[in-house]
C-alpha cells in the first residue's frame, strides 16, 4: 500500500493500519509482485519466508484484426496515424497530468501521433480540459469505457502502450498490452518492474520523469522494427510467466502452504 494511495483519502490511513495488523499476523501472505514483497519485509518486518509472490493471471486472446482494421473500428480518424494507447480508470493514481505532459513532448517531435485514452472516471472532464489548455486536444482521443471483450481489438490498434501511474500493484492492462505484443513505456513503480524489462520488452522511467518517458515513446515511434521486437518479447514473457497455465501451480502451492 503506497504512500500515494494512503494520501488519496483519510480512510486509506485506517485501512492501511488494519491491513498491517492482518498481514503481520497471517500464517502466510500472497502478494502480486516482488517489489510489494520487499516492501512488506522492509517496512512492516514480515518474514520473507511467509510471503509468496503470485501475480494475478490474465485471460486474454490476441486480436485477429490487422492494426489498420483495429484502428478503423476504434476511431475512423486513426487510420493513417501512429497511436499511443492508455487503458484504465481516469483517476488520480494514473497521473494523467503526466501522461498529457508526455503527449505534448512527443507531439513536438511526432505531430501526427494520436494519444487514445480508453476508460472513464472522475477525472475525465479535468483531463479533457487540461488537454485543451496544453493545445493538444486535437491529438488526444477519449473513447470512454469499452466492453472487456473488445479490448484485444483496442490493444491491436496501438503502436505503443503508455502508463504514467504514481503507483501500481500488478496492472492487468500492462499484461494485456504485452499479450497483445505491444511495447510498453511506463513508470518504475510497484509490480511494473516484474513485467517490463527495461530496454528489452519496453522502457521504464522514474515516476514523474516526463522527459524520459517522452523520449522512450519517441524511440519506439521512430523505430517500428524495434517496437515489433519489444512487443514480441513482451508477449513471450507474459505467456511464460503470467499466463493462467503458468500461474496455476503457483496459486495451488500458496493455498497448500497457508
Amino acid at each position: 500500500m503506497s504512500d500515494g494511495w494512503r494520501s488519496e483519502s483519510a480512510l486509506n490511513g485506517i485501512k492501511r493500519m488494519l491491513a498491517r495488523r492482518v498481514v503481520t499476523r497471517a500464517a502466510h501472505v500472497r502478494v502480486v509482485s516482488e517489489p510489494l514483497k520487499r516492501s512488506l519485509v522492509d517496512r512492516w518486518g514480515v518474514d520473507a519466508a511467509r510471503i509468496s509472490v503470485t501475480p494475478v493471471g490474465v485471460n486474454f486472446q490476441r486480436s485477429a484484426l490487422s492494426r489498420e482494421e483495429s484502428r478503423r473500428r476504434l476511431d475512423p480518424t486513426l487510420t493513417d496515424e501512429r497511436v499511443v494507447l492508455f487503458v484504465g480508470r481516469l483517476v488520480a493514481a494514473k497521473n494523467l497530468p503526466l501522461l498529457l505532459e508526455v503527449a505534448k513532448r512527443v507531439l513536438s517531435m511526432h505531430p501526427a501521433t494520436r494519444f487514445v485514452l480508453v476508460g472513464d472516471g472522475e477525472l475525465r472532464a479535468s483531463t479533457e480540459a487540461r488537454a485543451r489548455e496544453l493545445g493538444i486536444s486535437a491529438n488526444v482521443r477519449f473513447t470512454g469505457n469499452r466492453p472487456h471483450g473488445e479490448l484485444p481489438d483496442v490493444y491491436a490498434a496501438a503502436d505503443v502502450f503508455l502508463l504514467t501511474s504514481h503507483y501500481e500493484g500488478m496492472p492487468r492492462v500492462v499484461l494485456e498490452a504485452m499479450l497483445a505484443a505491444r511495447p510498453v513505456v511506463t513508470t518504475r513503480v510497484g509490480g511494473l518492474e516484474d513485467l517490463v524489462i527495461d530496454g528489452q520488452n519496453g522502457f521504464l522511467a522514474a515516476r514523474d520523469d516526463a522527459a524520459t518517458l517522452a523520449a522512450r515513446v519517441c524511440t519506439l515511434l521512430a523505430d517500428a522494427p524495434l517496437a515489433e521486437e519489444f512487443g514480441a518479447r513482451g508477449a513471450r514473457l507474459a505467456e511464460e510467466r503470467f499466463g493462467l497455465p503458468a500461474l496455476a501451480d503457483r496459486i495451488i502451492d500458496v493455498w497448500q502452504r497457508a
